[in-house]
Order: structure tokens, then C-alpha cells, then sequence
């Protein structure tokens, strides 16, 4: 009966206290280890070895609320990883997205700088020797016609010059060759202006053009291989970022994963000390 009082005794304090700071009212000492002896009779009651245990459940054996913040963390860190593997996914469909515009872009930057070279190329050795020689030909075509209506009048004017018959008929001859003489003059003038013009200004003005037009091509060759490399290191910063943000996750998740262990492997060795500890009117 003695014994009984005892840890009837002793029960509601256990219960209020961790197995690790419990003090059990009764007539004992401490030793120097700070651990509690308490005599009653043949009863001896020991604290001082739980310290570790306390910390995941209390004397019932019933999660605490530490245990409850324990879990959350250990949720919301497995969350937070099923996140990031969504967002390496993520970015591996941005990389190839994105290569795939670099590719496209400096192909096509390749492709108008061959068509700007091979412009220039027509332009300087086919198209402009080409009109500079028809402008040519059109002022020596002028020339000649020339040469050849001066030729004609002056037969003209001397067949008829001892003609007194055909006086109206000479007057309306010369005077028809004279005025096509002129034209012919000014078509001359209106020639060599345009060919002045077409060698002075027109050619050269184009040919710096297509000129321009191939430096343009060739800048815009050099940026699209700069946003090429540009892309591709980008790429391999997210993807590598994205795969060591995973990495930590997995660590965290890990080490919450074994500590969460941990407190169920200290919880089950608790077990046997709090059905001890129980009162017989409490066990099934």
C-alpha cells in the first residue's frame, strides 16, 4: 500500500512535467549530477537521463506543438522542392526556346550579309560598268549624229545653191536638217549632262550604299553570334542555378527527413516509460 501512495503521488506531477525537469514530491535528495533520489520505503525514482526525450512529447506520449511546426517545415520544404523541379522543367523549355531564336537569328544574320556581299558584288563588277557604258554610248551615238547631220546640211546647202528653181524647196529643206541639227545638239548636251551626273554622283552615291548595306550586314552578324553566346551562357546560369537551388532543397528536406525520424524513434522509446508511469485505473 505504501508503495501505491507513493506513485499515486508522484503521477500528476510526471504528467505535468517533462521526463527531463521532472522533481517528484517526495522525501530524497539531489545528487551532484542534479538528479533527484527520492526514498519511500523500497521505492527509488531516478530523473535526469531525459532531456533529449522531453523535447518530442510529453509524458503521454502525444505530439507537441513543436512537433506540429516540425512537420509544417518538413511540408513546405517538400513543396518547395516539387517547385523548383517545375521550374528547372521550366527552364529547360526557356533554353531550348531561346537557342532556337539565337540559331534562327544568326542564320538569318548570315544570310543577309551573304546577300549584301553578293549586291555589291553584282553592283560594282556587272550594273555599274554596265550603265556607265550606255551612258557613254548615248553621248557618242549624240556625237555622231551629229557629225553626220553637219555632213547632210552641207551637201544640201550646196546642191541647192545654184538652184534658182527650187528656191522655196532649198529654204524649206536646209531650214527642216538645221532644226534637227539642233535638236540633236541638245540631246548631246542633255547626254553628256546625264553621264556627268550618272559617274559624278548616281553610281558612286549607290555603290556607298550597297556598301553601307554590307557593314550593316556584317554589325548585325557580329551582335546576333554576341546574343548567341549571350543566350547560351544565360542558359547555363538558370539551368545551373535551378539545378543547385534543387540540390540544397533535397539536403533540407533530407536533414528535416532524419530529424522528423529521430523524433519518432525518441517517441517510441518514451512509450515503455510513460505506460510505467500510467495509473493502473488509466491501462486497458
Amino acid at each position: 500500500m505504501l508503495r501505491t501512495s507513493v506513485l499515486l503521488r508522484a503521477l500528476p506531477v510526471v504528467t505535468a512535467l517533462s521526463l527531463s525537469s521532472c522533481i517528484f514530491v517526495a522525501d530524497g535528495y539531489r545528487d551532484a549530477q542534479g538528479n533527484w533520489h527520492s526514498r519511500d520505503g523500497d521505492i527509488e525514482i531516478r530523473v535526469g537521463d531525459g532531456a533529449e526525450k522531453s523535447a518530442s512529447a510529453d509524458a503521454s506520449g502525444a505530439p507537441t506543438e513543436k512537433d506540429d511546426e516540425k512537420a509544417q517545415a518538413l511540408d513546405d520544404k517538400a513543396f518547395e522542392l516539387a517547385l523548383a523541379r517545375v521550374d528547372l522543367e521550366l527552364a529547360k523549355l526557356s533554353a531550348g526556346v531561346a537557342k532556337s531564336e539565337a540559331t534562327a537569328g544568326l542564320a538569318r544574320a548570315e544570310r543577309e550579309r551573304a546577300d549584301a556581299v553578293k549586291a555589291l558584288d553584282q553592283f560594282k563588277n556587272v550594273e555599274m560598268p554596265l550603265r556607265v557604258k550606255d551612258g557613254e554610248l548615248d553621248v557618242e551615238e549624240a556625237r555622231f549624229g551629229i557629225e553626220l547631220k553637219k555632213i547632210e546640211l552641207e551637201e544640201l546647202i550646196a546642191m541647192y545653191k545654184g538652184d534658182t528653181m527650187a528656191a522655196s524647196t532649198k529654204e524649206i529643206v536646209v531650214k527642216r536638217e538645221t532644226k534637227e541639227l539642233e535638236f540633236m545638239q541638245r540631246r548631246l548636251a542633255m547626254a553628256e549632262t546625264r553621264f556627268s551626273a550618272l559617274t559624278g554622283h548616281e553610281l558612286p552615291h549607290e555603290l556607298a550604299n550597297k556598301e553601307d548595306e554590307v557593314r550593316k550586314a556584317e554589325e548585325a552578324l557580329a551582335k546576333a553570334n554576341v546574343e548567341a553566346q549571350k543566350a547560351e551562357l544565360e542558359t547555363k546560369k538558370s539551368l545551373d542555378e535551378a539545378e543547385r537551388k534543387i540540390r540544397t532543397l533535397e539536403r533540407e528536406l533530407a536533414k528535416l527527413g532524419a530529424q522528423s525520424a529521430k523524433l519518432e524513434t525518441e517517441r517510441a522509446k518514451l512509450e515503455p516509460e510513460r505506460a510505467k508511469l500510467e495509473p493502473e485505473s488509466a491501462k486497458p
